[in-house]
C-alpha cells in the first residue's frame, strides 16, 4: 500500500480516539483516501468498481441512506428499491461489501449513536434508546450489552 494512502487510513482509524473530531475530519480524510486510491497504481480498477452502475456504488448509496435515516423503521425491500436492485441481489451484495446484513448495519449505526449520546451528551439510557429508534429500552440494553460487551450505564459520565 502506498505510504500516503496508509497514512490517511491510519488517521481515519485514529479518529475514534477523539469523537468530537469525527464529524468534521472524517469526510475530509475519506476524500483524501478516495483521491489516493484514484491516483494510485490501481486507480483504474478502483474507478471501475465505484462507477455509477456498479453494485458497490449502489450499496454505498444504501449505506448513506441508512446513515441519514438509521432511527427510522426501514425494510430491506425499501433499500433494495432505492438501490435499483432485486431483494436477493441487494442483500447478497450488501453483505459481501459491508460484512453485515442491512439490518445489522442499521443496528450498529443506532448503537454507536446511542453510545455517543450517552457518553458525550449526557443523555439518559431510555432517552437515547428512543432517539435512535428503539421501541423498547430493555431490548436496547440487551443489544447494547451484546454489541459493546457491557451495559449502557457503564458509559454514563
Amino acid at each position: 500500500m502506498d505510504e500516503s494512502l496508509k497514512n490517511a487510513v491510519e488517521r481515519l482509524l485514529l479518529l475514534h480516539e477523539n469523537p468530537k473530531d469525527i464529524e468534521f475530519l472524517a469526510p475530509l480524510i475519506q476524500q483524501e483516501i478516495y483521491y489516493r486510491l484514484l491516483t494510485g497504481e490501481q486507480g483504474g480498477k478502483f474507478e471501475a468498481m465505484v462507477s455509477n452502475g456498479s453494485h458497490t456504488k449502489k450499496i454505498a448509496q444504501a449505506t448513506h441512506y441508512l446513515q441519514q435515516h438509521f432511527s427510522e423503521t426501514i425494510t430491506v425491500e425499501t433499500l433494495a428499491n432505492l438501490s435499483g436492485m432485486s431483494l436477493s441481489g441487494f442483500h447478497s451484495h450488501f453483505k459481501k461489501i459491508t460484512s453485515l446484513s442491512p439490518l445489522q448495519y442499521q443496528k450498529s449505526l443506532r448503537l454507536m449513536e446511542a453510545r455517543r449520546l450517552i457518553a458525550q451528551e449526557g443523555r439518559g439510557i431510555t432517552e437515547a434508546a428512543y432517539q435512535v429508534g428503539y421501541e423498547s429500552p430493555s431490548q436496547f440494553s440487551r443489544e447494547y450489552k451484546r454489541y459493546f460487551g457491557h451495559a449502557p450505564k457503564r458509559d454514563i459520565k
